[in-house]
């Protein structure tokens, strides 16, 4: 389910570092890209004041950009903390 992706976070993440999401990412095959493009797949949004869960949070940079992105055509999904500790989960080792 993370092999194969690329990954962007943004927002304060509450199970985890940023840097430890991303060596997860990476250790189960996924990637960690520079910067929000195209080819961008998932959009992690920490829980700590998420757009996706309080509808008064501010949206960053990262989350505009994708929204843009999809707007234009493009299909990368926004998930929050928890939908992304889900697939780590269901991952395994």
């Amino acid at each position: 389910m993370i092999s194969g992706k690329s990954f962007s976070f943004t927002g304060d993440l509450s199970t985890m570092s940023r840097k430890r999401a991303q060596e997860e990412v990476l250790r189960k095959g996924g990637s960690i890209p520079s910067s929000v493009t195209h080819e961008l797949d998932y959009l992690v949004v920490g829980n700590l004041d998420s757009p996706l869960l309080n509808p008064h949070a501010k949206k960053g940079k990262k989350f505009l950009k994708v929204e843009e992105l999809n707007e234009r055509g493009d299909d990368i999904k926004i998930i929050t903390e928890g939908q992304f500790i889900d697939m780590l989960e269901t991952t395994g080792e």
